[in-house]
């Protein structure tokens, strides 16, 4: 299987800031369920919620724990605690050797958030760069309609067309989870088509 695909852990970076409401906060963790459920089996998982601090959830994991330990992450309203959201994901899990961190393995930042951080601002685009020099890859889910702030989001993401997405609401959310298909469908498609040839690894 492609090497493009295969080598590289994720990590969850969840918004619990007070403006998301509690049964909001419950569908979030509901689609991030579906989508672990939905990779390699392979994969390992991480998580990190936010809002007036920061808290490593669970360190890395397999793809079926994840979905338990998800179910299990309480809802802490506060404010939007982005910078040190990012500063403990790179210290305490992609540099840190004890977070269960696979050497060779690439990592996958997936921020969820419904808008800009509102503590030590000045330091979160900053915090990211930081963790992109890890040669960590950043992903960002933008909930909601709002264009205060769309700076930092897009400042976030490793790049505007295929890391950053955005969905009116959780629900909107839910729907696109959904809508894509398993890891193994996904497999049995790009063996089938001209893309295995694409990206196969060239030596």
């Amino acid at each position: 299987m492609p090497r493009l695909y295969a080598h590289f852990d994720a990590i969850f970076v969840i918004d619990s800031s007070a403006s998301i409401r509690p049964k909001d906060f419950q569908r979030t963790l509901k689609a991030l369920q579906l989508l672990t459920g939905k990779s390699q089996k392979e994969r390992r998982y991480a998580a990190v919620t936010f809002s007036y601090n920061a808290t490593v959830r669970f360190n890395f994991t397999s793809r079926r724990d994840t979905v338990g330990k998800l179910e299990e992450i309480p809802f802490e309203a506060g404010m939007t605690n982005t910078q040190e959201a990012l500063e403990i994901c790179r210290k305490e899990l992609i540099l840190n050797s004890g977070s269960g961190a696979r050497p060779g393995y690439r990592k996958h930042v997936l921020i969820v958030t419904d808008g800009q951080s509102n503590v030590q601002k000045q330091k979160t685009l900053f915090e990211a760069f930081k963790v992109k020099l890890t040669g960590t890859q950043i992903f960002v889910i933008a909930i909601g309609k709002y264009l205060k702030g769309i700076s930092e989001i897009v400042g976030l993401a490793s790049s505007t067309d295929a890391h950053l997405y955005r969905v009116g609401n959780v629900n909107g959310l839910l729907r696109v989870v959904r809508l894509i298909p398993p890891w193994h469908m996904m497999q049995n498609y790009i063996r089938r088509t001209w893309l295995n040839g694409m990206l196969r690894p060239q030596y």
